[in-house]
């Protein structure tokens, strides 16, 4: 990769991902030559370092978007790399299924990255109540946080309650799995997003009513609801939230308590609103199981009938 010469300074994205044989030396070439790359994707780019990809990322003054998706093998101290990254201009970084995102190195982005837009932090198992309260009171500029798959013990539900507390301008919240999220918890944050558009609570199993309450108050813009599990939810709470907010156009309420009727119910109320209640479908079979060939039984042959029996039968 790294002797490509047609590559120059004048480019801007770059996709590496699924580079299984990067290696340090070559990344660190590419980026020499193309200074101006405002895009970067080395997900599952399982031999480049942490340190390596800092290097790198330092030189890139333009950079915006930065994504380590299911770098599982990632070496080294991410916190490090991302203190050497000049983040002025960085709006977007994706780390999901990184399992070496440590509450250090959400605190260098928080620190680093005025402009920031978006995270995805998704299934970060090493991500604490220190890391995502460092989001919540300096990321000012946030818009989306996809903070999904983050059931740790480590991630407790005050450190939650802060996400909302810089950011003036949030648009999608995804807390999909995150079973710490609570009334208590929403009703820190709801208050202070406004201009919400996209909301997943799927399985956040402590959710009630009283949410949909503060929702249908001060959420006014929002467009889609992720309900999925979400068993301590009414009828009438969503009838309330349907008909108050004019901009929903979709809520998931899989595998929750309403029944197929009130579901009907709920989208005769407004019809544009796409009201989605998939049936539970039971986990793939585990084909590990030995196979069993299907085998061709014989018929057993019907012993000839005695005397008499045959004239009788007709």
């Amino acid at each position: 990769v790294s002797t490509q010469s047609t590559w120059g300074p004048n480019l801007r994205l770059l996709n590496l991902a699924f580079c299984d044989q990067l290696q340090d030396s070559a990344l660190v070439n590419i980026v020499q030559k193309c200074t101006q790359l405002a895009y970067l994707n080395v997900s599952r780019c399982s031999n480049v370092t942490a340190a390596t990809l800092g290097e790198a990322a330092s030189s890139l003054k333009d950079l915006e978007v930065l994504v380590a998706h299911d770098v599982a093998d990632f070496k080294g101290d991410l916190g490090y790399a991302l203190r050497r990254i000049d983040a002025r201009h960085l709006r977007a970084v994706d780390f999901s299924y990184c399992p070496t995102l440590t509450d250090t190195a959400m605190l260098c982005v928080a620190e680093n990255c005025p402009s920031l837009e978006m995270i995805d932090v998704t299934a970060c198992p090493g991500l604490g109540s220190r890391g995502v309260e460092a989001i919540g009171r300096r990321c000012s500029a946030l818009m989306v946080l996809i903070l999904k798959l983050n059931s740790q013990e480590s991630l407790s539900a005050q450190a939650l309650s802060t996400i909302a507390c810089a950011p003036r301008n949030l648009r999608r919240v995804d807390l999909a799995g995150v079973t710490q999220v609570d009334d208590a918890c929403l009703a820190a944050m709801i208050p202070h997003m406004p201009c919400l558009r996209f909301l997943s609570l799927a399985g956040c199993v402590e959710v009630s009513d009283a949410s949909l309450i503060m929702l249908n108050v001060y959420c006014k813009q929002l467009q889609r609801l992720d309900l999925s599990a979400c068993r301590n939810v009414s009828l009438q709470t969503l009838l309330d939230l349907i008909h108050d907010i004019p901009t929903l156009t979709k809520i998931v309420l899989s595998e929750s308590c309403v029944s197929d009727f009130e579901v009907k119910m709920l989208r005769t109320v407004r019809p544009k609103c796409k009201i989605v209640k998939l049936a539970h479908q039971p986990p793939p079979r585990d084909r590990t199981v030995a196979f069993k060939p299907f085998v061709v039984k014989k018929r057993a042959k019907k012993p000839p009938p005695k005397n008499g029996e045959r004239g009788a039968r007709k």
